[in-house]
């Protein structure tokens, strides 16, 4: 607090004394955002003779730091005699001399931030000369600390730094200007990341608070240069981390003109880390959730699901009650009835390969197939049982040998939603299909858990989490929370992107990339086939033909789309 400060309440108490004719103690008086200090200076004034610590508390008009900081106190010891009258004459005083200033409640000597009335138009040079008397480093002027009491001041100091210079290296002279001086030490790249958050509060900050609105135009500046300012300390630190639309923005549902808007991340990490604990862990969760099983009786199922062949492979009976223990009953919703014979003997391309679990089943039933997967141990899994297994991104599908020639059959089942452009992903997919080929897919809709709230609050969590442990733990403390178990729900939290579809996206995707034939199956799987060679299974009106490619007659099994 400025000395004036406490020599005025000093004066303010003794004229209390003189006209009471009692003896009222100030020590000290403190001002301070912190709670230890304010608790150090109670503990102090408690340590003294009947005296009382007498306090006010000071919030902000502004929402936004309100929610953020810990509230600030101001405070005075003054003796126990003073009759209760005087001692809360204090609290007008501090409310009143607190009031003025950079913030409503919260001036410094640090800002060395003048008096509003002493402010004038266009004040940024002075103010900065101000500064530079008073010694206060601009590092000291955009901490969190001065952004919670001066976001005016702060946002002035980073938007001017950050557009002043225009040359193609000027993030490193911006970074530079803070004392940073060697921008790939990860310690630099971090404090960007952390100035485009502190620019972002800035911008909020003065946008909800027309005083601190005020106080940025007496600088001669305008709103709109905060936003020049905020797109190029965003895409500096875009550079360095790619930005998560759900986890930043709020956006879960992906739409169409989003394509080509959000950069492709490392696809290689984002479920790595289930594979690897389901092949090192084959006796726990991990390793026994339905994803990963690929026993006779859990091939059994797929294929019952897929083809409604039933007991295709040998399943014995104390394996089926091992199966039917573990199994939590999703592919007995997922019926689709394919005719098996146009499979045997097919390609098939099996993209995001996962484990396996598809790769393997359509090898049982006689297909040739061709598995790729972005992750290392998913790859590792898939080459046990399948040689032609390559690592790639759906993205790089096209660089794949003889992706021209085309698949009879492709599987891309829960990949699309976590790509970084999932309708651009669909049409490479489709791509990699012959004429009067199937094409079948998972991708989620908003009644899927991606879409939850809890989904995206318990994903945010996640991603603070540091080690592999730290997640394990969590993962087991919040599965059941989630509705799912911990490898579902760990299949959940790793991606970076997570988006959810609407169906009639999804329907427009095949009906625009030359399907002839879309079918929904069940909830969030689709199923199409491309240009069709064969007779039509539906009329000019959408009338069903036949059922005998991929419609079950059980209501509520594949009902279909059609337009």
């Amino acid at each position: 607090m400025q000395v004036f400060a406490m020599m005025e309440l000093v004066l303010l108490m003794t004229n209390l004394m003189l006209a009471t004719g009692r003896s009222c103690f100030i020590p000290e008086l403190s001002g301070a955002s912190s709670e230890t200090f304010k608790d150090v200076h109670r503990a102090q004034c408690d340590a003294i003779a009947e005296h009382v610590f007498i306090e006010q508390m000071l919030v902000s008009s502004s929402s936004a730091s309100a929610q953020k900081r810990s509230p600030s106190h101001v405070g005075a010891c003054v003796d126990r005699a003073c009759e209760a009258a005087e001692i809360p004459g204090l609290i007008p005083y501090l409310e009143g001399h607190f009031s003025k200033g950079c913030r409503d409640g919260h001036p410094t000597t640090r800002h060395a931030w003048p008096a509003e009335d002493e402010l004038k138009v266009d004040g940024y040079f002075e103010w900065m000369e101000r500064l530079d008397k008073e010694a206060v480093s601009w590092i000291e002027m955009i901490s969190w600390e001065s952004i919670y009491e001066c976001p005016a001041a702060s946002c002035a100091i980073l938007a001017t730094h950050s557009l002043h210079h225009q040359a193609r290296d000027s993030k490193e002279v911006f970074l530079s200007i803070f004392g940073v001086k060697n921008f790939d030490l990860e310690d630099s790249k971090l404090f960007l990341l952390d100035v485009a958050q502190r620019m972002q509060f800035c911008y909020d900050e003065i946008l909800s608070n027309a005083h601190q609105q005020d106080l940025f135009v007496k600088l001669g500046l305008i709103v709109a240069v905060l936003e020049l300012a905020l797109a190029r300390l965003r895409s500096w630190a875009h550079e360095i981390q790619p930005r998560n639309p759900h986890h930043e923005e709020g956006r879960l549902v992906w739409h169409d003109h989003y394509s080509g808007l959000y950069p492709p991340v490392n696809y290689a990490e984002q479920f790595d880390l289930q594979w690897r604990l389901a092949l090192e862990q084959p006796g726990s969760d991990f390793g026994q959730e339905s994803s990963v099983r690929l026993d006779n009786c859990s091939m059994n199922d797929m294929i019952a699901s897929t083809f409604g062949r039933q007991n295709f492979l040998y399943c014995n009976e104390s394996a089926r009650e091992v199966h039917e223990s573990l199994e939590r009953g999703i592919s007995q919703q997922n019926i689709v009835t394919l005719d098996i014979s146009r499979f045997m003997g097919a390609t098939a391309l099996d993209v995001g390969c996962g484990f396996g679990r598809w790769t393997a089943m359509l090898q049982h039933i006689g297909a040739k197939v061709t598995s790729v997967d972005a992750s290392p141990h998913a790859v590792i899994s898939t080459r046990r049982f399948n040689p032609d297994t390559h690592q790639m991104t759906l993205f790089e599908l096209p660089t794949l040998e003889n992706f021209e020639a085309g698949f009879d059959t492709v599987i891309c089942w829960g990949v699309l939603h976590h790509t970084h452009d999932p309708y651009k992903g669909f049409k490479i997919v489709a791509s990699a299909l012959r004429e009067g080929g199937f094409l079948f897919i998972q991708v989620y809709n908003d009644r899927a858990k991606a879409g939850f709230h809890y989904t995206q609050s318990f994903r945010t969590r996640f991603h603070q989490l540091k080690t592999i442990d730290e997640k394990v733990h969590f993962l087991r403390k919040t599965h059941r929370a989630a509705g799912a178990d911990v490898f579902d729900h760990l299949d959940g939290m790793m991606t970076f992107y997570n988006w959810v579809v609407h169906e009639q996206t999804v329907r427009t995707w095949f009906l625009n990339n030359g399907f002839a034939d879309y079918w929904k199956v069940w909830n969030y799987k689709y199923l199409g086939r491309k240009r069709a060679v064969l007779d039509p299974v539906r009329d000019d009106f959408g009338v069903l033909l036949t059922d005998n490619i991929g419609e079950s007659v059980e209501e509520g099994r594949n009902y279909p789309i059609v337009g």
